[in-house]
């Protein structure tokens, strides 16, 4: 709900991810769009969205915290 409603808002919004080996990547960034992907009785519902990180060309904006 949060995603569909900053998909079409013009507001930043702060973003966490994490990778399978615990870096994480802190940004602010615009919800571009927002699909969701409905599946059948033997699959399960997807949701893709567009960002668009909210930064300067030589990543200031983005936080990284690398795992040890």
């Amino acid at each position: 709900i949060i995603m569909k409603a900053a998909s079409i808002s013009d507001n930043d919004y702060s973003f966490m991810v994490t990778t399978q080996n615990g870096d994480k990547y802190f940004f602010r960034a615009q919800i571009m769009s927002w699909k969701v992907g409905v599946g059948s009785v033997d699959s399960i519902t997807t949701a893709t969205a567009t960002l668009e990180i909210t930064t300067n060309a030589t990543g200031v904006g983005i936080v990284e915290s690398l795992a040890a």
